[in-house]
This record gives C-alpha cells, sequence and structure tokens, in this order.
C-alpha cells in the first residue's frame, strides 16, 4: 500500500471515529449525567404511633415516591403501635407505595400491634430471629358510668347517649369492630402464606421473630441490608445506591414533638388524659404496665 492510500484510510477511519464513535462517547457521557442512578430509598420508623407520626413518616414517603431516581423503599420499623386511626392511616399510605414501588419492610426490635399493621403493607418483611412481631388487637378504657350520664341542669340533650356517644356495650362493639378490621388487614396482606388461623392472631399473643416467620407473619429472617438487596432485586436493579431519606427530609434533627414515651401506660395517660378516650393499636410490655 502506497503512502497516498494509506493517508485515505487513514481520513476515514477518521471519519468513521467522528461521526460514529464520538456521539456514542457524548451519549454516555450525558447518561451518566443526566439519567440519575436508580437509589433505594431506606426510612426509619422508631416511635408510637399518633397522628404526629402521620406527617413525619407521610413527608418521607411522599418524598419517596416523587423522586425518579428512587426505584424502591425500604422501611425500617421498631414500633409498638398507638392510635388506630394514625395506624390505619399510615397502612393505607404504606399500601399506595407499594402500588407504586417495591416496598420492603424490615423489623428491629418491636413490631407490635400497629406496628406490625404497618408492616403487613409490605412487599416483602424481614424481621430479627429475636424481635417481637405481632400482638394483633386493640386496648382502650371502658368509659365511666358518669359518662354516661350527665345531670347538671344547665344541659339537655335529645337523646340519652348525646353526651356519651353510646353505652359501655356499645364501646365494647366498636373495640371488636377495630379488632376484626385489624385481622382482615393482615389476612388480606399475608393469607396465602400464614400458617395460623383467626382465633390465633385474634388472641393478642406476641412471637419473636423465629416463631413469626413459622407462622407466615413475616417472609424471611434477615439484616436489615438483606431488605436493601430484597428491594432492588423486586424493583429489577443491579447497580444502585442507598439513601437515608430521614436525614433527606429532617437532615440531622426529627421534628421535637413527634417521639411519645413508650413507657408505662398509667404515666402516659397521667400526662395526657384525653388518651383514655381513644382506642389503640398498642402493645404495652409487661414491665410497662405496672405503675
Amino acid at each position: 500500500m502506497n503512502g497516498g492510500s494509506l493517508c485515505a484510510l487513514v481520513r476515514k477511519l477518521g471519519y468513521v471515529a467522528f461521526w460514529f464513535l464520538l456521539p456514542l462517547i457524548l451519549g454516555a457521557v450525558l447518561a451518566i449525567l443526566l439519567v440519575p442512578v436508580p437509589r433505594v430509598a431506606v426510612i426509619r420508623f422508631e416511635s408510637m404511633i399518633w397522628s404526629g407520626s402521620v406527617s413525619y413518616l407521610g413527608d418521607m414517603l411522599e418524598r419517596a415516591l416523587e423522586d425518579r431516581s428512587i426505584r424502591a423503599v425500604v422501611l425500617e420499623i421498631d414500633s409498638p403501635g398507638g392510635e388506630v386511626t394514625a395506624t390505619e392511616e399510615l397502612y393505607y399510605r404504606l399500601l399506595d407505595v407499594r402500588r407504586r414501588k417495591p416496598l420492603v419492610v424490615t423489623i428491629d426490635y418491636l413490631a407490635a400491634s400497629g406496628g406490625y399493621y404497618m408492616a403487613a403493607a409490605g412487599d416483602y418483611v424481614f424481621a430479627k430471629p429475636a424481635s417481637l412481631v405481632g400482638n394483633i388487637g386493640v386496648i382502650s378504657f371502658l368509659p365511666s358510668i358518669d359518662d354516661q350520664r350527665f345531670t347538671s341542669e344547665d344541659y339537655v340533650s335529645t337523646g340519652p347517649f348525646k353526651f356519651s356517644g353510646g353505652s359501655r356495650g356499645d364501646y365494647m362493639r366498636q373495640i371488636e369492630l377495630s379488632k376484626l378490621g385489624f385481622l382482615e388487614a393482615v389476612f388480606a396482606q399475608r393469607g396465602e402464606d400464614l400458617a395460623v388461623d383467626r382465633e390465633m392472631l385474634s388472641s393478642g399473643e406476641i412471637f419473636m421473630g423465629v416463631q413469626a416467620l413459622r407462622l407466615g407473619l413475616v417472609d424471611e429472617l434477615g439484616a436489615n441490608t438483606e431488605a436493601v438487596r430484597k428491594a432492588a432485586a423486586l424493583a429489577h436493579i443491579a447497580n444502585y445506591r442507598t439513601v437515608d431519606v430521614n436525614g433527606l427530609v429532617y437532615g440531622e434533627d426529627a421534628p421535637a414533638d413527634l417521639w411519645i414515651s413508650s413507657g408505662s401506660l398509667d404515666a402516659l395517660l397521667e400526662e395526657d388524659p384525653a388518651w383514655r378516650q381513644g382506642l389503640y393499636y398498642l402493645y404495652v410490655e409487661p414491665k410497662q404496665r405496672r405503675p
């Protein structure tokens, strides 16, 4: 091959490199810069459940849903439960997350009562061997006899239960309906995996993680890191990063009014007697039931 032919070949190769290879290289660079690396969101929830919890966790769930780079969500739970309506609100919000992105729940020390109600919303549930799981049911306080009647001559009512809202029997039926709603939610989400009947679940028993696995209340025993890997697998992503949504939304400090002590129930009621008026998906450890 003479020099002229060699130069012509080099020029042709140069054109090929310029018109074909360069755009490919630029496209790859732009893809890296413009298309975010897929991420798995990690959200920690370590609290009793009440109205403040709904706002706190709700903000983080919304952030995870709005961020297109977040392809799956891992919820780390350590909660004894709490108010019935607040728990139900979070359950439905978690179901909404699950419909839109894979949701994996991992239980640390405790997911009891309302804490387990939330966990049941996940696509897949992890626990530790010694985690405490279950305690399905409701606790409350019957209204006093004095609350059933109002004798002041300054007040009149249009019905016998206008002031109290119902009889003590009616209140017991409300508690039973709340328990049945809890059971139905668990069977709706985990029915095919459960190896336990409604009667046993409704007894309010709490199980260790190894027992919960055998009964079908959780799917697997494992660490939080395994929950992240499972979430990525459900989202069909191999190369990903994790993101701490608690820090992303709130920085180092959670809202000051978020936390409610899960100590002695008597002490809690003494601090805020209004708690006596509600229904609770709440686990109170035996040592905390004593004043």
